[in-house]
């Protein structure tokens, strides 16, 4: 099990802009996602949880409700008919970030997400890392 500052985490997402940005949602919903099939299987309660802490994160309060689920949906329909095929489509969601503001938050979210249990895994670890890494994002400063 890995650790990491929760207080770090918070610190940085205060003043966090919101961001209207489809590319953004989709990037979110696709790492997010690869947290939770982490260990290859994700419970109702792991959606749920996951789905409620991507709607009520402040940088994407200019998304429905609606809009947010259908994204998740479609990410985890990825991840149920291959963990290969998840990965792929949420890489290739990555990649159309622009901002290292946005890349920065898609890493915050996916952490809050991986920890909302309470504890981060180390397979929750190892892909946070990893499309961190896709993203040129360092998770020094996330404590991982």
């Amino acid at each position: 099990m890995a650790f990491f500052s929760l207080g770090r985490l918070m610190d940085f997402k205060k003043g966090a802009k919101k961001f209207n940005n489809k590319d953004f949602l989709q990037a979110v919903c696709g790492v997010c996602c690869a947290v939770a099939y982490a260990d290859g299987s994700c419970s109702d309660e792991e959606m749920a949880t996951m789905q409620a802490l991507i709607m009520n994160d402040e940088s994407l309060s200019e998304f429905t409700p609606g809009e947010i689920e259908i994204e998740i949906e479609r990410h985890s329909k990825n991840f149920k008919l291959n963990q290969i095929v998840g990965e792929l489509n949420a890489k290739k969601a990555v990649k159309g970030l622009g901002g290292t503001e946005q890349k920065e938050m898609t890493v915050a979210i996916a952490l809050a997400v991986a920890g909302a249990d309470g504890k981060i895994d180390d397979s929750e670890v190892k892909v946070i890392k990893k499309f961190a890494s896709e993203m040129g994002v360092s998770t020094r400063a996330f404590g991982i």
